[in-house]
């Protein structure tokens, strides 16, 4: 297995996750030509804890988006549900052992595009030891 900082393997894992669930996710933000709902992999944090190992350990804090149109709420509070509840099983992120300590959800309309959509910004710490 090809090593993989702390912040890329969890990146990976929860991409494959959302991927897994069937929803249509990016690692970027896509131009108006998709079809919604869809999940973004946004912003990540990483906190190195300092310890006299050679054992990386740490926080990473990783932002989901979710976009869906402004009538589809529920469908786009069950995807950030579901979501939210795979990253709790996580356990494994290619050497790192992972565990979730945390995450806030915000949810807003966005006039971003010609329509307005819902966004729902997920906000997600885990911790990690590799």
């Amino acid at each position: 297995m090809i090593d993989k900082t702390p912040e890329q393997a969890i990146f990976d894992e929860i991409f494959k996750l959302s991927e897994r669930l069937g929803y249509a996710t990016y690692d970027y933000l896509p131009d108006d030509e998709v079809a919604y709902p869809f999940v973004y992999l946004g912003e990540q944090f990483q906190t190195p804890l300092e310890n006299k190992s050679r054992c990386l350990t740490g926080t990473s804090r990783i932002t989901l988006h979710v976009y869906g149109k402004n009538d589809d709420r529920k469908q786009v509070t069950d995807i950030g549900l579901a979501l939210v509840e795979e990253v709790k099983r996580l356990r494994v992120a290619n050497k790192y052992s992972v565990g979730y300590a945390t995450s806030g959800v915000t949810i807003m309309q966005d006039k971003s595009t010609g329509q307005t959509l819902l966004h729902e910004v997920i906000d997600i710490e885990l911790d990690y030891v590799g």
